[in-house]
Formats: structure tokens, sequence, C-alpha cells
């Protein structure tokens, strides 16, 4: 799997978490995804981070469960002034 298609599929965990209102954790995405190490999957985190897809929460030093998911705002088909 390339890293472009790993990133999708960390992505598109921790959107499946975040939507069924459980908390991202390295775990939990490590298990969704198949990775074998935990940090495979931290290291895609911080990509994600970088990116802007993900945040970490203030506050959580050690826990990995505070990552919250940045949803980008699509706009299709609207006119400014419309």
């Amino acid at each position: 799997m390339t890293r472009y298609h790993m990133l999708r599929a960390v992505w598109a965990a921790c959107s499946s978490l975040a939507l069924a209102h459980k908390p991202i954790t390295i775990r939990g995405v490590r298990e969704m995804v198949g990775l074998q190490a935990y940090s495979n999957v931290y290291y895609h985190l911080k990509h994600l981070e970088r990116a802007g897809y993900i945040t970490k929460s203030h506050g959580a030093h050690r826990s990995m469960a505070d990552w919250v998911v940045n949803i980008p705002l699509i706009t299709m088909g609207v006119k400014e002034g419309a």
C-alpha cells in the first residue's frame, strides 16, 4: 500500500470514529487499518495533523485519545453575492 493510500485509510478510520462519537485512539485506528506498529499510526496521524485534517486537543499530553477531526468546508456552485 502506498503512503497516499495509507493516509487515506487512516483518515477514513479517524472520520469513522469521529462520526460514531468514539475517541480517536492510536489503538483504535491501528485495529481499523490493520497496521502492526503503533509508531506507524502515530507517523500518519502527525502527517494528517500537519496537513490540517486533524488536531490534537489542548491538555492532552500523554493521551492520544484527544484527536479531533477537522471536516473541510466544501462549497460547490455558490456564487459570490448570490
